[in-house]
């Protein structure tokens, strides 16, 4: 009966040690990937607070801009106040004022894709960034 525990026992604590050391080593990599998520996940939250933050800071400057103008041109008494009135509601302009149009040229050539060597433009079909 002893014979059998020493040669089970030598396997068995092999097996053991072997399926433990396994263990630890999947404990030890999920561990490192959770660790890892909970990292970015933190930074996404630094970046989206941060974020917040200057998009309140932008909206009440905004806010406040807009009280600012409302207050000048809405004002009945004023001449600015009477001109933007007037413009609102019958479209009107100042003689001399009139619509931009930007008109692009036909012929002219937005891009150097043209002007590429054949390296230069093998390159760029695939290294596109």
């Amino acid at each position: 009966m002893q014979d059998l525990h020493q040669r089970r026992g030598y396997r068995y604590r092999l097996m053991r040690a072997l399926v433990g050391t396994g263990g630890l080593v999947l404990l030890a990599l999920i561990a490192l990937v959770m660790a890892r998520g909970a990292w970015h996940m933190y930074g996404k939250f630094s970046q989206a607070a941060a974020a917040r933050e200057a998009g309140e800071a932008r909206l009440a400057d905004l806010t406040e801009e807009q009280d600012r103008v409302r207050g000048v041109v809405n004002e009945p008494g004023t001449s600015r106040g009477v001109e933007a009135e007037v413009r609102e509601r019958y479209g009107l302009a100042r003689p001399g004022e009139g619509e931009i149009v930007v008109v692009r040229q036909n012929g002219e050539d937005t891009g150097a894709a043209g002007e590429l060597g054949f390296w230069e433009r093998l390159w760029s079909a695939f290294f596109v960034w």
